[in-house]
């Protein structure tokens, strides 16, 4: 142990060899205090209840002890500088005039990362005039204790590391003026286990806040040569990634990290996902796109042109769940090779108009629930596919209440089956169209006439038919509508 200028320092050896130091106590009155470079650690009580120290600048210290700075009531900054500390339990507890705590880090020599920072109990528990917490600068893991910031009535902003580990329900308990915390987004590289751990945290924030409003920030794209956490290439195990944040996603950008993923559910629960460029991507292999874009429910418009779909077999789900979806423009896609379309944009409430101009759909066995619950569809034009090997199509247009005009005339039965609830919840229909191979005998063949029509307005026969007429007099190429076209 040495005495200088003021600071008693004890000196160690840790196991691998390598020297440490620990500051037990401080005797001066400065009251802006500088903490040797030299000084690894802060002890237990070092400075506990000294009452001259205005601010503090921690050097290289990488270890906060146990109520280190406790009842210094007259501190008002801490500035940290070394690696990302342990602050270690009550360790600034009670210190009324404490405004700010600043974290400049330097990232250590021959390391890319900084450490991980752990804030414990109570660490700045009672800290009434603290106002803003920046931890963003945590790079590995960020964990913050049961009652870290208790009672800390002025605060009103804190930005987190994208980095969350832990995050007690209780670590905010009391801050009365808090109103957000900004979380940036995981890295797009991120593996499963830290999604995981990364929506446990934010979930008992949220607990724990009840009040609150979390920011989950935008990030910008890494660069294309983003090197994994070895700092050799990709990180390892990356074969899942953080979704909920992503608003903005240039393939391009992530290709050195993405090459290689399947096309299934690629896309998959980007909930937030408002911007899509898929310039780039490479899909000509892929047997399967399904699932590819679902559940990106703010996604607003899909240029699908990049994507080659020349040995796509399955397209299920592909579009399920997009909510905000306007217009799509399927005409682009090869689908000669395509099987089954099932479910393709069931429950896209906001889809308004779908391009099936030119579709290849020869190949095709399934449509079942197709356009299911798509409320806004005002028309659909099936005229210029072929369907030859179509076997399902049940509640392909289910909830489609808003749709006006629908063109069967490409669509093929003969192989169908079941057409239960194939026209569910059309109330509006105004006009509908169909070829001489439309089966118009079958039970669910026809949809119902709209609630103020006893039937419909037959423009070959320019005659108004019940369904019952329509289905005895057989199958013809006709145009239904409400009314006569001339009035």
């Amino acid at each position: 142990m040495s005495w200088t200028d003021d600071f008693v320092v004890a000196y160690d050896t840790y196991g691998d060899g390598s020297d440490y130091s620990t500051l037990f106590s401080y005797h001066g009155d400065d009251e802006h205090v500088v903490i040797p470079e030299y000084v690894d650690a802060i002890a237990k009580g070092a400075f506990r209840n000294n009452t001259h120290v205005r601010t503090v600048d921690l050097s290289n210290v990488c270890d906060i002890g146990e109520e280190a700075f406790m009842g210094c009531t007259s501190l008002e900054g801490v500035v940290i500088r070394g690696q990302m500390p342990t602050i270690d339990v009550r360790a600034f507890k009670g210190c009324p005039s404490l405004k700010y705590v600043e974290f400049k880090p330097n990232k250590p020599s021959g390391d890319s990362h900084f450490a991980d920072l752990d804030v414990w109990l109570e660490a700045f528990a009672d800290c009434t005039s603290l106002e803003r917490v920046d931890l963003h600068l945590a790079d590995r893991n960020l964990t913050v204790g049961p009652s870290a910031f208790a009672g800390c009535t002025a605060l009103t902003t804190v930005v987190l590391s994208g980095a969350l580990s832990f995050v007690d329900s209780d670590a905010f308990e009391g801050c009365t003026a808090l109103e957000c915390v900004s979380v940036p987004e995981l890295p797009l590289n991120s593996t499963a286990d830290e999604f995981r751990t990364y929506e446990t945290a934010l979930g008992r924030l949220r607990g724990g806040c009840l009040n609150l409003r979390i920011l989950e920030q935008r990030l910008e794209p890494d660069p294309p040569d983003a090197q994994g956490r070895d700092g050799e290439g990709p990180a390892s195990g990356a074969s899942h990634v953080y979704r909920s944040n992503v608003r903005r996603f240039a393939y391009r950008d992530y290709a050195d990290l993405w090459t290689g993923r399947p096309a299934k559910s690629l896309f998959r629960f980007f909930k937030h996902l408002e911007e899509l460029d898929l310039a780039g991507i490479d899909t000509s292999s892929e047997e399967s796109l399904a699932c590819m874009f679902k559940g990106c429910t703010e996604l607003r418009e899909i240029d699908l042109s990049p994507l080659d779909t020349s040995s796509a077999k399955d397209l299920r789900q592909m579009f399920f769940g997009c909510r905000n979806l306007k217009a799509i423009d399927l005409s682009v896609l090869d689908t000669s090779q395509v099987e089954d379309m099932s479910h393709l944009f069931h429950n896209c409430n906001a889809l308004e108009r779908v391009n099936l101009a030119g579709l290849d759909l020869s190949r095709v066995r399934s449509l079942w629930s197709a356009f299911d619950q798509c409320k806004s569809l005002e028309e659909l034009d099936f005229s210029q596919v072929r369907t030859p090997a179509l076997e399902k199509v049940g509640y392909m247009f289910r909830g489609c209440w808003n749709l006006r005009s629908l063109d069967l005339r490409g669509l093929n039965l003969s192989r169908v089956g079941s057409l239960s609830h194939l026209f569910d919840g059309i109330d509006y229909l105004g006009c509908w169209r169909v070829s001489a191979a439309w089966p118009v005998n079958r039970p669910g063949a026809i949809p119902e006439p709209p609630p103020y029509n006893d039937g419909w307005w037959s423009e070959r026969d320019q005659r108004w038919m019940t369904v019952a007429q329509i289905r005895a007099r057989g199958r013809v190429a006709d145009t239904y509508t409400d009314g006569p076209w001339d009035e």
